[in-house]
């Protein structure tokens, strides 16, 4: 029995069987910190598209009140309820503001003046 034991062919079977155990370990672990990576990864994802949705929603639920759709109906579409008049204004452009300077003293001698 000591001789089957301490053979050099078992020495090298069991050596293999060790390696062998070790490197599907490894692997393993390898496979699980790679999975829980992707697992951060897509709960991410999850989370964005969460938020998405969220926000159609949202969107959705102000679309579908009665002021959204008439408000689109008189503006968009100019459509009127019998009886009413639409008086469309038009869009006047900015004006334009200049400062003119009042003196030609200089900024300390305002103060000055200002001052004393």
């Amino acid at each position: 029995m000591q001789k089957i034991i301490f053979h050099p062919f078992i020495a090298i079977l069991i050596t293999f069987m060790v390696l062998f155990f070790w490197f599907s370990l490894y692997r393993t672990s390898s496979d699980i910190r790679r999975s829980t990576e992707d697992t951060a990864v897509l709960q991410q994802d999850i989370n964005k598209l969460s938020a998405q949705i969220s926000d159609l929603e949202k969107q959705l639920d102000e679309a579908r009140q009665p002021t959204t759709k008439e408000k689109i109906v008189r503006n968009e579409l100019l459509m009127q309820l019998p009886g009413e008049k639409i008086v469309k204004l038009p869009d006047l452009p900015p004006e334009e503001r200049r400062f003119e300077v009042l003196t030609d003293s200089a900024p300390w001698q305002e103060w000055q003046e200002l001052l004393f």
